[in-house]
């Protein structure tokens, strides 16, 4: 996901250094790399899974297992947070939990970054959402911003990463028919729906 062009532009442009909770393996070990090499060598990797962890540390990255909310806890102050593929993982209790703890932990002018499949796009259900039984369910964008604001938030943007659509799309009809742009609107929209970005970010600022 960061390491995609356009968009790792536009999330890194907010993020200073960062202290992180991946859970996926690629994008944990990939992450690592990137911060500790490329941005900030004391940028840590958090996962619940030890052989994850095991492999970061043999490749010389700072990794620890852990519960990421706990983790978050018991330090003192973070400059940056970001997860990616960790929400949908979560109650919306956890969810709540950790985005207060993110908002306690955070630095003012810090931020916190979630990544995460979008259920607005109805392509990760039949896609690769429902492959991973550990998920507890999808999370809406709305939804995730309001935990946020309910946190203590008041700076949240929304990205949808242009680099997840399917490759599918809808044509628009080229025809000489009544009502021809009217429903090529409504069947763009339809097309949105069905293959739009399967991953979202919103990025939180914390104000001081």
């Amino acid at each position: 996901f960061f390491q995609s062009g356009l968009e790792s532009q536009r999330l890194q442009k907010h993020v200073k250094a960062i202290y992180f909770l991946p859970s996926c393996f690629s994008g944990f070990q990939s992450f690592c790399q990137c911060q500790q090499r490329k941005t900030d060598p004391t940028a840590e990797g958090i996962d619940l899974y030890q052989p994850y962890v095991d492999y970061c540390n043999l490749k010389g990255l700072r990794a620890v297992c852990g519960d990421g909310t706990a983790y978050l806890a018991q330090l003192s102050a973070v400059d940056g947070i970001f997860l990616g593929q960790v929400v949908e993982h979560m109650t919306p209790e956890q969810i709540l939990a950790l985005c207060r703890t993110a908002y306690d932990k955070l630095e003012d002018g810090g931020c916190l970054v979630i990544e995460t499949p979008n259920p607005t796009s109805l392509s990760i259900y039949t896609n690769a959402f429902y492959i991973d039984p550990s998920h507890v369910k999808p999370v809406h964008p709305l939804t995730m911003q309001y935990y946020l604001e309910k946190a203590g938030f008041s700076d949240t943007t929304l990205i949808f990463t242009e680099n997840s659509r399917p490759a599918q799309s809808i044509p628009p009809l080229r025809c000489d028919a009544e009502n021809l742009e009217e429903f090529n609107r409504a069947m763009k929209a339809v097309s949105n729906m069905l293959y739009g970005s399967q991953d979202y970010a919103i990025v939180a600022v914390k104000k001081g």
